[in-house]
């Protein structure tokens, strides 16, 4: 018995309505790119058949009817894979959090299942990474750097897993939360072990052509977190080889120099660790001169200096995927000597008041800001133990 051919009722090219054997309901027809597409519309009535194809068209291009992802693309399918890749993490990466944790931002409401979930990954911009963004925060309440970084890691990881690149908008609007970025003890040993590795590695960029890693960032990030020095002009950047003498207690060398704060002079000792990087340095330039800059003698201008050192640590950061502390916070050279001061208020009975004296820090500082995160991490209690003389 031969079927008789169904009459197709053309609305517009490649969408047409017919119906059935069998079926009261009108059937909705659409060729889009090649592909057919068919299915019953529901209704009876003509109108609201075609009304509902053209509904039902208009989604199958947004991309936002999951007939038409292939469950391969969708980006909870590779949502998924991030959390089962995580789940493999005996202990996550540096800046990579726990998958538990993944779970929950990305189920929570108006999170990003709720938002892309069954969208084409390969669909997605920037456009809709900002409209994300703003629909994030509840009840109109804002949310912090810091929460919103945390959704945005998380989505830069599951579009890596499909190798898709998008340029993530700036978050604006959040509310800041005042704190300062550091490196907890993972990240810190972290951003040692990479750059060692990296040294020679190559930057290309605006005004900067060919910016290269040397060892001298990996020398400059220790001396810095045993210091307690600003990165500026008239801290580290000033510092020539004349002003550092090498002191040692109890079998233990540190430095002793001073430098200009505030109109004032002021006597500044280093943990052990500084010598360790100042040593570093006089061997890699071993006919070095007393008026000769520790960091970048090469530049007589040092505000030229300064620039140089801040971008370059900023492109390894990039580089390493760690822009961001673990609360959110941006990380730059000055987050070492946020570093240095929480590091130094972890070890065993050490004088705060004396922190706040050598760091040139505030009691407000100490306590809202370095003291709650040098509590944090036990692993910090013994890391930079020093014996020095006060």
């Amino acid at each position: 018995m031969v079927k008789k051919a169904k009459k197709h009722i053309h609305v517009f090219t490649g969408m047409s309505l017919y119906k059935r054997e069998g079926s009261r309901f009108y059937w909705g027809y659409l060729s889009i790119n090649k592909r057919v597409f068919k299915k019953s519309l529901g209704t009876e009535d003509r109108v609201e058949a075609e009304k509902l194809l053209y509904e039902w068209k208009s989604s199958l291009i947004t991309g936002d009817d999951s007939i038409i992802v292939p469950n391969e693309m969708k980006f909870s399918t590779f949502a998924e894979k991030l959390i089962k890749k995580q789940m493999q993490y005996e202990k996550p990466p540096s800046g990579i959090l726990t998958y538990k944790k993944t779970q929950g931002l990305l189920n929570r409401q108006n999170g990003l299942l709720d938002f892309f979930g069954n969208r084409d990954i390969r669909r997605i911009t920037k456009q809709d990474i900002e409209s994300f963004m703003t629909q994030l925060p509840l009840d109109n309440k804002p949310l912090t750097r810091g929460t919103i970084y945390k959704h945005i890691n998380i989505l830069k990881q599951i579009l890596d897993l499909a190798d898709i690149e998008i340029t993530i908008p700036k978050i604006r609007g959040a509310k800041k939360t005042g704190k300062r970025g550091w490196f907890n003890y993972e990240n810190y040993k972290f951003i040692l072990k990479k750059s060692s590795e990296l040294v020679g590695k190559k930057f290309e960029i605006a005004k900067y052509k060919n910016l290269e890693l040397t060892d001298e960032l990996h020398d400059f990030i220790i001396f810095m977190v045993g210091s307690m020095l600003r990165p500026t002009l008239s801290e580290v950047y000033s510092l020539q080889h004349k002003d550092i003498n090498v002191k040692e207690l109890d079998g233990v060398k540190y430095l002793e120099f001073t430098i200009q704060r505030k109109n004032q002079t002021m006597a500044v000792q280093t943990l052990s660790t500084s010598w360790y990087a100042y040593r570093d340095i006089c061997k890699k330039r071993p006919d070095h001169k007393p008026e000769d800059y520790l960091f970048l003698p090469e530049y007589e201008n040092r505000r030229t200096a300064t620039t140089h050192m801040s971008k370059l640590f900023g492109l390894f950061l990039k580089e390493i995927g760690l822009q961001y502390d673990e609360d959110g916070n941006k990380l730059s050279t000055y987050s070492l000597r946020h570093t240095a001061i929480t590091f130094n208020l972890s070890q065993k009975g050490v004088d705060s008041w004396d922190i706040m004296r050598r760091a040139d820090t505030s009691k407000d500082m100490i306590e809202k800001y370095y003291y709650p995160r040098s509590q944090r991490d036990e692993k910090l209690k013994d890391f930079l133990r020093v014996k020095r003389k006060d």
